[in-house]
């Protein structure tokens, strides 16, 4: 069984003629009814401190500095919500994602905020998992 990576993740996004939004800021659930987006800056910012009451403090290990969509991909299992991280963490640029600790929110807190703006179908009430 193959092992699906970041990379693959990347390799597909480039190759679809269909996706202009570099960021991919929307993704179609298995059931094809409801799309998860990635949170636009107003909701975190309306959010943050939900967030950050929902994180737990990690070491940030040297194989994510300066990339914050790994450690989304490895935390959340897509690359969408690096810039997410960021703004949590107060990080302005890719060179400042170099601290010894980083707080990283729970993938429902993450749902529960984008939940809020994007109504679920009226076919199903269920949160949808990643």
């Amino acid at each position: 069984m193959a092992v699906y990576t970041i990379k693959h993740e990347v390799q597909g996004r480039l190759n679809s003629p269909l996706i202009l939004d570099t960021k991919g800021k929307r993704y179609v659930t298995a059931n094809g009814e409801l799309s998860f987006p990635a949170p636009e800056l107003w909701v975190l910012e309306k959010n943050l401190f939900y967030l950050l009451n929902e994180s737990r403090e990690i070491d940030l290990k040297v194989k994510y500095h300066m990339r914050p969509s790994y450690l989304s991909f490895d935390e959340y299992g897509t690359v969408i919500l690096g810039d997410a991280l960021m703004y949590i963490n107060g990080i302005r640029c890719l060179e400042e994602f170099v601290q010894q600790k980083i707080m990283v929110p729970s993938k429902y807190s993450i749902i529960k905020i984008c939940q809020d703006n994007y109504l679920l179908s009226s076919k199903s009430n269920k949160v949808v998992e990643w």
